[in-house]
C-alpha cells in the first residue's frame, strides 16, 4: 500500500464511515426476484406438470392460506391438490417403462 492510500485509509472520517457502514442493520423490504422468462408458459408445465383443476384449486388454497405458517399452506394445498384417490392417480407421475435385457 502505498503511503498516501495508508494515510487515506488512516483517517478518522474513512475509519468512521467503515464502521458506520459496518454495523448499519441489513436493509429491509421484499427481495427482487429474477425475471420470468418471457414464455413462461412453457417454464410453469415443465416446473408444475399436473392438471389445471388441480393446479387452480392449489393456487386458490395458498392465497387463502396466505400469512400462515409455512406448514399450514403445505396442509392447505396438498388437500386441495388430492381430495380423493382418484386426485392423487391423476397426479401421480406415469411410471418410467423399464427395460431388461438378458
Amino acid at each position: 500500500m502505498s503511503e498516501a492510500a495508508r494515510r487515506h485509509a488512516n483517517h478518522p472520517n474513512v475509519i468512521a464511515s467503515h464502521m458506520r457502514r459496518g454495523t448499519q442493520p441489513a436493509p429491509r423490504g421484499l427481495r427482487r426476484l429474477r425475471p420470468a422468462p418471457a414464455d413462461d408458459d412453457d417454464v410453469i408445465e415443465d416446473y408444475f406438470p399436473w392438471p389445471d383443476e388441480a393446479r387452480r384449486r392449489v393456487i386458490l388454497a395458498l392465497r387463502a392460506s396466505a400469512g400462515q405458517p409455512l406448514t399450514v399452506q403445505a396442509d392447505a394445498a396438498h388437500k386441495a391438490a388430492i381430495r380423493s384417490v382418484a386426485d392423487y392417480r391423476a397426479l401421480k407421475p406415469a411410471p418410467a417403462a423399464i427395460e431388461l435385457h438378458a
